[in-house]
């Protein structure tokens, strides 16, 4: 009879456990898909602009860079992989690029000050 409880006892406790998993499961597609979305869109913006007003605003690529950046260099710190720290790194100096090259384009037309 012991048994069986603990066996109830240990199957309700679990239960709790699956049941999180799942919504940090459902969590993290979301945001997944989320990114996606946001990264197709300013895909598209990006082209509509360059079409549109032949420039390039380098305040989106920040933008995008640094969800990359993040993506990466986090995923790469606790999972442990060399290569994607790397990859943020790498992306981390593209979006302080593009950073100082808004700012730069914004003081040169006249948008700063």
């Amino acid at each position: 009879m012991s048994e069986n409880t603990e066996q109830e006892k240990t199957s309700k406790e679990k239960d709790p456990k699956i049941k999180e998993l799942y919504l940090i499961e459902i969590e993290s597609k979301g945001i997944r898909i989320a990114s996606i979305v946001s990264i197709i869109l300013a895909i598209i913006l990006f082209i509509l602009e360059i079409v549109l007003q032949g420039k390039q605003n380098f305040g989106m690529y920040a933008l995008v860079g640094s969800f990359c950046t993040v993506s990466f260099y986090y995923y790469g710190l606790r999972t442990k992989r060399l290569p994607y720290t790397l990859t943020g790194l790498i992306w981390g100096a593209l979006t302080v690029f593009f950073i100082v090259m808004y700012i730069l384009d914004m003081v040169d037309h006249g948008g700063v000050l």
